[in-house]
């Protein structure tokens, strides 16, 4: 059973001025389904999955709901992924634009944060070269 996503329906609309009345099943079902592709992006990244023991409730942190917001709005917004547009002679640009769902740095920042997983550590490194004697050194 698929795990439910972050951020359901209604909660996207209200975060983007839209209503439910505007839109037709098959724009309701699009953006559902991108809700749940972009909640599964979101969990992979935090390695959460922030749902209940009941398998139902979702108990996604408030600083992750905008980030699930905003990945959805980029794949909506601009299905095409372009990246520029020329009013003027009309003309547009798309150079390695995907209309993919992704994170952005900052996303990923934001999401690790809320998960506990900052990504911080260190590292003990070992040489294999011998330690010289102090009457080799030269300064």
């Amino acid at each position: 059973m698929p795990l439910p996503p972050l951020v359901d329906l209604a909660a996207y609309l209200t975060r983007t001025g839209q209503a439910l009345a505007d839109l037709d099943a098959a724009e309701q079902a699009q953006l559902t389904a991108l809700l749940g592709d972009a909640s599964a992006l979101v969990r992979l990244e935090a390695g959460l999955d922030w749902v209940a023991e009941d398998g139902v409730t979702v108990t996604t942190p408030d600083v992750v709901v905008p980030v699930v917001v905003a990945v959805v709005r980029r794949s909506a917004s601009n299905p095409e992924g372009l990246t520029g547009e020329t009013l003027g002679d009309h003309s547009w640009q798309m150079a390695n634009a995907s209309a993919d769902l992704y994170l952005t740095k900052s996303e990923r920042t934001t999401v690790r944060r809320a998960a506990g997983r900052l990504g911080i550590g260190s590292v003990q490194m070992e040489g294999d070269l011998p330690v010289q004697p102090s009457e080799w050194c030269w300064w």
